[in-house]
């Protein structure tokens, strides 16, 4: 795509614009994310942890085994991701709130 900013990836086209693979699964119509399968059907990087069959979510390990950013509140377990400032969607709401209520 002339016009397009975005960086291609496969095929000469970004994401948006078809340069991807679809899963390799007969009926699937999900993106594949590696080895021609969605995560689902077994794409993706898997958790380092033996006997884990979980997909890892970073530093090579799935939710259970210590990947992904936990929320910053002191004694909140739940996902804290960096697009919502390190809060958990709990932990957010409530200070979206305080915001909206000044």
């Amino acid at each position: 795509m002339p016009a397009c900013t975005r960086r291609a990836q496969k095929y000469g086209r970004c994401w948006k614009h078809g340069g991807f693979s679809m899963c390799g699964e007969p009926g699937c119509n999900k993106r594949a994310k590696s080895r021609g399968r969605c995560w689902t059907h077994g794409g993706g990087t898997g958790c380092h942890v033996p006997n884990c069959n979980r997909i890892a979510v970073s530093r090579g390990t799935c939710w259970a085994h210590g990947g992904g950013a936990r929320c910053r509140v002191e004694g909140c377990c739940k996902a804290g991701p960096t697009r919502n400032a390190g809060l958990c969607t709990t932990h957010l709401a409530a200070v979206l709130s305080r915001e909206e209520n000044k």
